[in-house]
């Protein structure tokens, strides 16, 4: 009865089964639990009465199997032999006894049949090739994203890059026949598909969706790739999907089936709630910058304070530099480059500078910042080793000459280039440049840069000159050295004529000149030594009085870092009480007349050649004697060409004059303080207040705090109730001074004797807005106070309002509140002021001092620059151009550069006109007759862009990764090897032979190879770095 009853159990289990069963899956079947549960309580009572029952069921089983086996294929049975005898231990069933039982499966092949081939196409092959694709068409947007979002980014690739692991992982154990009773591998199909589908949904969204803008800009339209990609990614969603069936369908249980469904959609929205949480903060910052640049005030101020609040500065940095940082989110909410800078310096209250970040993607940078602000990011290895500004102040002349000379090391293994942006000191001029080259000086020429008229026959010109300086404008000179060898120093010198402000009857004060940027690291010995006549000062510690052997009056002492490119260092020396006019013999001013003189009459005789043949008629007086009247006749006409010669005429003595003039302080009849309401501003408040409330009660003053937020405080008030209120302003962001100037402008520029005192912080590098400035009664006088370290470019700032301006810096010597109140104390009742100016004429008046002298020099160069400028605000750039390089100056229409060894000189239009090449980027040619030119040298030379730069990020991101993925997998070969004596038969589905010593080997290459990865592929990008391949 008993054996009847198993039997029946063992068919009704064989029978259901549909596919064919291993031997862990029948161990784990019920039914097969239940028939050994029986035999052992059989074998347990009868004794060896089951020996012929057991080999009669084999039987039976065996002829099952032949009957069930899903793949056709007879399952081998227990042989007669193996039930001849009695077991001889009978307390248990024999376990492969009951494990054969049932019929094994054959193995299928990954690529078998039509199912296998789309579940491997459509399931692990598409999908890694559009990783693979994806990844190499866009290293940088991915690069970006990484850095921006790094959490966020890596746990979303790992999701795309999980979906044909999982697909491939699954297949394999089906093919292998090895599901096993649990949900995980539903869970993980559903994470597959909810990933798939994520991405399908995402780029449909995409296609309807997506920024029309964005399209325009990259000149590509989403709809081909983003459906292409929708396609692809749902039919690896149905591969999952089917899988999920064939898992299912692996065990013919509905507990089963349902367990797999259930859990298969959990993983779908586990993978769905990843993604989302994933993208929650970038969309997060995203909407809060949508509403910051809101037209509606309530929705920029909630906007701003969520910015605020959660601070994303180097998220919103990155997307500054470049708009494919902002990953997904700008697919759907694309925000100009333009608003992106507003509303960093917005949030941060620090301008966004391209000196910032290391970048260098020149195309992501405006033009008009580009030709004018380029310097670089910082050098590794290269560096200011040593500095010296040495000079002779001249307090008689009001003038001074400074050499500022520079040596730069490069310690990396490749030729640099060394630049500098320069603020030259308000109307001083740069007067020579100088750079040793092995050891001997070699001077630069002067040559005229930009388009002047009349100049033709431009030339294509590199960037080999050793070294050249260019003017920018608003007082800024760029200065570029190439190469600095490797390992080597080179040393460069340049010479500046700076003049002093008088500051009273005994003194004037000195600007030295400093650094606004620079590609080089300026931690080296920077010393500075001036001498003078008269006695010297400095409020900085640093600085200390001493005399020469001389006797002259002399100041030294070093610099610190921030103090080369922080604020203005302002030198104090005593000048004379009495003072008289000043004359110096301009021999340049002489040569340029004599020139012009020999040009006009060169012009007159080309006009005379001109004109046609004139016929004398001659008529002889025959009363007369002949001779005389032929003698008569050739008086007249020798008389007549002597006329026509004025080469010959004597070029009059010229003379440069300084007078210095003693007035009344100009006290403003109404003055207009414009305080920055930005974050920077709040712990100068207090000194603020203190200083400005010591304002001379002769002086009416108003006062408008600058800030969007607060409307009320944009509005004029007087300056008492102004400063009292000032302990309650809230100081926060960034906040744009432009439209409060505009306001201060007007206000003051409606009666005469107006001026504005602009008190600020860091403000936006360029401010694109254009208000309407209503005219002026009379033009106000303009002074700033900045509180920012030098980067704020004042004209670049108001470049689109020129009725503002030009400003007059304060003084910088102190504290906040002992500056601001010694520049308001000049307009007490009583004051006077001294001003010194300069004029070029013929004859030196009787009282003036004649100079000879290092003086000559500084005050001729002087009163070019001031012609200069005067003849370029006149449109009249071609003499402009001529009296900068007589007079051998840097200036908006002049360059110094110094010429390479090997750089050819040739001629276009005169011999005697030399033509510079190998200068910089740009072109040059002839000026006139005997002037050379230079144009596009606005960035003093070529920046070398390492267009590789993206690439190396992302490659050494995934070299990490593979060093740690490859080294951890050696790692496990390698213990498997050691410890797992066995000889491996099967991979993925191959058959194969890996011995235990094989392993081995493997592990420690895959060890091996990890840990060089790194470093060949640095070797590699360091080789194509070398050589300029990417350059």
């Amino acid at each position: 009865m008993a054996l009847a009853l198993v039997k029946q159990q063992n068919e009704e289990a064989l029978a259901a089964a549909v596919q064919p069963r291993s031997k862990k899956r029948a161990q784990e079947k019920i039914g097969v639990e239940t028939l050994l549960s029986i035999f052992a309580q059989i074998n347990s009572g009868n004794g060896g009465k089951h020996t012929a029952e057991k080999a009669k069921l084999t039987n039976e089983s065996a002829d099952i199997g032949e009957k069930t086996g899903a793949l056709g294929q007879p399952v081998k049975a227990s042989s007669a032999e193996d039930t001849s005898e009695p077991s001889e231990d009978t307390s248990e069933p024999s376990d492969d006894w009951s494990l054969d039982l049932l019929p094994r499966a054959d193995q299928r092949k990954l690529w078998h049949g039509l199912q296998g081939l789309a579940v491997m196409s459509f399931g692990v092959v598409v999908p890694i090739l559009m990783m693979l694709f994806g990844i190499a068409s866009c290293p940088k947007r991915l690069a970006l994203v990484l850095i921006n979002h790094p959490l966020e980014t890596l746990a979303e690739l790992v999701m795309v890059a999980a979906v044909p692991a999982i697909n491939f992982g699954v297949w394999y154990t089906l093919c292998k026949d090895s599901i096993r009773l649990t949900g995980k591998h539903g869970l993980i199909l559903g994470i597959s598909a909810g990933t798939s589908l994520t991405i399908a949904l995402t780029c449909l969204a995409g296609v309807v969706f997506g920024s029309r803008e964005l399209e325009s800009q990259i000149g590509t339209g989403f709809n081909t790739g983003f459906v292409f990609l929708s396609a692809l990614s749902l039919c690896a969603g149905a591969v999952a999907t089917y899988l999920i069936k064939r898992v299912g369908k692996a065990w013919d249980l509905p507990q089963f089936q349902t367990q797999v469904t259930s859990h298969s959609v959990v993983g779908a929205l586990l993978a769905i709630l990843i993604f989302a949480t994933m993208e929650a903060m970038p969309w997060g910052v995203r909407i809060a910058e949508r509403m910051a640049v809101s037209n509606s005030p309530d929705q920029r101020r909630q906007g701003l304070a969520w910015l605020r609040a959660i601070n994303p500065e180097q998220q919103l940095r990155l997307e500054c530099s470049d708009a494919r940082a902002a990953g997904l989110v700008g697919l759907f909410i694309p925000l100009k480059s333009s608003s992106q800078h507003e509303l960093y310096f917005a949030v941060t209250g620090k301008p966004y500078s391209y000196r910032d970040i290391n970048n260098n993607d020149l195309s992501s940078m405006p033009d008009d910042y580009l030709s004018k602000n380029v310097v670089g990011e910082r050098i590794k290895d290269l560096s200011l080793t040593r500095s010296s500004m040495t000079g002779v102040i001249h307090p008689n002349t009001l003038s001074s000459t400074i050499d500022w000379t520079l040596v730069f090391k490069n310690d990396s293994t490749q030729l640099q280039e060394a630049r500098a942006e320069i603020k030259v000191p308000q109307d001083g001029v740069v007067t020579g440049l100088t750079l040793w080259e092995k050891g001997e000086p070699q001077d630069a020429s002067f040559a005229v840069s930009g388009k002047v008229d009349g100049v033709s026959g431009w030339v294509q010109a590199n960037h080999q000159s050793p070294a050249m300086l260019t003017y920018l404008g608003r007082g800024r000179a760029l200065v570029h050295c190439y190469p600095v060898p490797q390992d080597e120093e080179l040393k460069v010198r340049i010479t500046f004529v700076v003049p002093l402000k008088s500051d009273g009857p005994k003194t004037a004060s000195l600007v030295l000149p400093k650094f606004i940027a620079t590609n080089f690291d300026l931690a080296g010995e920077n010393l500075l030594r001036l001498r003078s006549d008269m006695q010297l000062s400095s409020s900085l510690a640093n600085l200390k009085q001493d005399k020469s052997a001389a006797q002259e009056h002399v100041l030294s002492g070093t610099f610190a870092d921030k103090q080369m490119d922080g604020s203005d260092v302002i030198i104090s020396a005593a000048r004379p009480a009495a003072s008289v006019p000043v004359a110096v013999l301009d021999e340049h001013a002489m040569a340029l007349k004599q020139r012009q003189e020999k040009e006009k009459a060169e012009e007159k005789l080309r006009e005379e050649k001109e004109k046609p043949a004139q016929q004398v008629m001659v008529m002889i007086d025959g009363s007369k004697s002949l001779p005389h009247q032929l003698d008569s006749i050739a008086s007249a006409l020798k008389r007549k060409k002597s006329d026509n010669d004025e080469s010959t005429k004597p070029i009059e003595p010229m003379y440069v004059v300084q007078e210095v003039a003693r007035r009344a302080a100009d006290v403003p009849k109404h003055l207009i303080v414009v305080l920055d309401g930005s974050s920077s501003m709040q712990k100068y408040s207090k000194e603020l207040q203190t200083a400005l409330a010591k304002l001379p009660a002769n002086v009416p003053a108003s006062l408008i705090v600058a800030s969007q937020e607060q409307a009320g405080l944009a509005e004029p008030r007087q300056l008492s109730d102004g400063i009292k209120g000032l302990g309650t302003v809230s100081f926060v962001g960034g906040q744009d001074n432009l439209k409060a100037l505009v306001k201060a402008a007007e206000l003051a520029g409606e009666s005469k004797g107006g001026a504005i005192l602009w008190i600020h912080g860091p403000q936006p590098m360029i401010n694109s807005e254009i208000y309407i400035v209503s005219p002026y009664v009379s033009a106000p006088r303009f002074y700033e106070f900045p509180l920012d370290t030098g980067d704020t470019d004042t004209c670049e700032f108001l470049r689109n309002h020129s009725e503002i301006g030009p400003f007059i810096q304060v003084p910088r010597s102190a504290s906040v509140s002992a500056d601001l109140e010694h520049f308001v104390s000049k307009w007490k009742p009583g004051r006077e002021e001294y001003v010194a100016s300069l004029s070029l004429v013929e004859k030196a008046p009787s009282n003036a001092q004649i100079i000879s002298g290092q003086e000559v020099r500084e005050l001729t160069a002087l009163c070019a620059n001031e012609r200069c400028q005067h003849l370029i605000k006149k449109r009249e750039s071609y003499e402009a151009a001529t009296t900068a390089v007589e007079y051998a100056i840097v200036s908006p229409v002049s360059s110094a550069l110094i010429r390479g060894s090997n750089e050819a000189i040739s001629n276009i239009e005169n011999p005697d006109a030399p033509r510079l090449e190998g200068a910089t980027n740009g072109t040059i040619g002839p000026q006139g007759a005997d002037v050379t030119v230079v144009t596009g040298v606005n960035t003093a030379g070529t920046v070398r862009v390492n267009n590789l730069a993206n690439l190396e990020v992302l490659l050494g991101i995934v070299s990490s990764l593979c060093e740690v993925g490859m080294a951890l997998t050696g790692a496990v070969i390698l213990l498997h090897g050691l410890f797992v004596r066995i000889t491996v038969s099967d991979l993925l589905g191959m058959p194969v032979s890996i011995t235990p010593g094989k392993r081995i080997a493997i592990g420690v290459a895959l060890i091996v190879a990890g840990l060089l990865l790194p470093g060949l592929l640095n070797w590699f990008v360091a080789s194509a770095r070398d050589a300029n391949l990417f350059s």
